[in-house]
């Protein structure tokens, strides 16, 4: 019987553990102007290291770059300089929050919060 209630404990802590990550997106957004020829497409990955905050939530101060917002900003606008592009169409973000940052951010006491942001477009000139 005992043994039973571990394996249902254990269970029940792994599915809550596998559940708690975390995902917000924003999809089909433009940035800049929006007609042009196609020039290509992008998809980058922002990472960020948050000091005192929660993971994909608020926080004190970034650790690895400015503001989030910023620097997925400045990522879209290199991917348009690189193709010698005007604009970007069609934005996907999705910002992630995994098991292993939450743990983390729990392990630290909520000292050190990480997240990554996963931005997929199509560039156009």
């Amino acid at each position: 019987m005992k043994k039973n209630l571990v394996i249902v404990a254990l269970c029940a802590l792994l599915v809550v553990l596998f559940a708690s990550c975390t995902t917000f997106t924003f999809a089909n957004a433009g940035y800049g102007t929006f007609k042009g020829t196609e020039l290509g497409t992008f998809d980058i990955t922002v990472k960020s290291m948050e000091l005192l905050g929660v993971p994909g939530s608020m926080n004190l101060a970034n650790i690895t770059q400015g503001k989030g917002q910023e620097a997925v900003a400045a990522a879209i606008q290199a991917e348009i300089d690189a193709l010698g592009g005007k604009a970007a169409i069609n934005v996907t973000v999705e910002q992630n929050t995994s098991l292993i940052d939450i743990l983390l951010n729990s392990i630290t006491g909520s000292i050190i919060a990480g997240e990554e942001v996963h931005v997929t477009g199509t560039v156009i000139k």
